[in-house]
């Protein structure tokens, strides 16, 4: 068996509410001969841990199969000393590839008593948001603009791993270690991710509003709603759909809401207590409609019961601001009217822009 040492420094994490606690947690990632652990072993453990104001890493390698038990225990040992473990993915394969490891070779293990943090599990709601076309390590440190110093994966270092127990040379022995290396502090520059998570969950206050109007021949304009991010994003990222734009940079967002002008209809759910005049082509209620002639009304059907109002809208998802609007009767899009003193309740704005782009 093999041990590698190292201790190194990063730029300091901000207080997301979501990040572990360092003094009891510690990030580790295994390599592995294949995929299945009923025919495959570990031959190399890494974890990160903080320890005195600084990074220190810990690396067990198994010169062959025989030492596989040895590099667990190592490993099971320094868990001891802490009761969280952070990974990317490990809840779908280094656990589960561990803990039969160790049923095979009757070793105790406590892990199952651990809390997790599993980082593909944080960002994998973000892919839509940050139009990641994949979640795997490797792409998302890219995304970052994170370099590996290793240039081979995994799967190409099985078959040097191979080669390695019959000559045990040392190049292929630095690429084993390098690459679970950057593993794992690949997994620390991940934790930015929280950045983006605390955008999706609201955490940003207002700085301003403003309503862009267009020139009289377009039938839309825009809210633009301008707000200070709790915790700066390390990339920017521009996301759009139908209700409008998201722009990210640094410690600042812009959405961009696209409303329409013209007229729409607010639509009774009460439709059963108005009657339809059809003189006069509007409802009434059934409370008034009852001193007009027989022959002049008739109960309203539920796609006439309305009243209409000429104005700016702006979509919502839900039922946030009332009273609701509609182009036409069951239209997909509601809306609500636009004025200068709709959004002095901050809360529910910040609550609206939330849901039209982040939920």
């Amino acid at each position: 068996m093999k041990l590698q040492k190292q201790t190194f420094s990063f730029p300091s994490l901000p207080n997301f509410p979501n990040l572990p606690n360092f003094q009891k947690a510690f990030l580790f990632d295994i390599e592995t001969t294949g995929l299945s652990p009923k025919t495959s072993y570990i031959y190399l453990i890494g974890v990160l841990f903080f320890q005195e104001n600084s990074w220190h890493s810990l690396q067990w390698l198994a010169q062959n199969r025989s030492e596989e038990s040895e590099i667990l225990q190592h490993f099971l040992k320094f868990c001891n000393s802490y009761s969280q473990m952070i990974h990317f993915n490990g809840r779908r394969f280094d656990l589960p590839f561990l803990l039969e490891r160790c049923r095979q070779l009757h070793i105790l293990c406590p892990l199952t008593s651990f809390s997790e943090f599993d980082l593909y599990q944080v960002i994998r709601p973000l892919k839509h948001l940050l139009n990641l076309e994949k979640l795997n390590q490797m792409y998302l440190e890219s995304f970052l603009g994170v370099c590996r110093l290793c240039p081979y994966t995994g799967k190409d270092l099985i078959s040097f791993y191979q080669q390695y127990q019959s000559s045990f040379g040392i190049e292929s022995e630095q690429f084993f270690f390098q690459h679970n290396l950057d593993d794992l502090k690949g997994m620390i520059s991940l934790l930015s991710f929280l950045s983006y998570q605390s955008l999706q969950e609201g955490a940003f206050s207002l700085q301003k509003v403003s309503c862009v109007n267009h020139s009289d021949e377009t039938d839309y304009f825009y809210l633009e709603i301008s707000v200070l991010l709790t915790y700066a994003v390390p990339v920017p990222i521009s996301f759009q759909n139908q209700y409008g734009i998201l722009r990210a940079s640094k410690n600042k967002c812009l959405f961009w809401v696209q409303g329409k002008k013209g007229t729409m209809k607010h639509f009774f759910t009460d439709y059963k207590h108005y009657d339809y005049l059809p003189f006069e082509e509007r409802v009434i209620h059934k409370s008034l409609s009852a001193y007009v002639d027989r022959s002049h009304r008739r109960s309203a059907r539920a796609e006439e019961c309305y009243v209409e109002k000429t104005g700016l809208f702006l979509p919502q998802k839900t039922s946030l601001y009332t009273p609701c609007f509609q182009e036409m009767y069951r239209a997909p899009q509601i809306y609500f009217e636009y004025t200068k003193d709709l959004f002095s309740n901050l809360p529910l704005l910040l609550s609206y822009i939330q849901s039209l782009f982040l939920q």
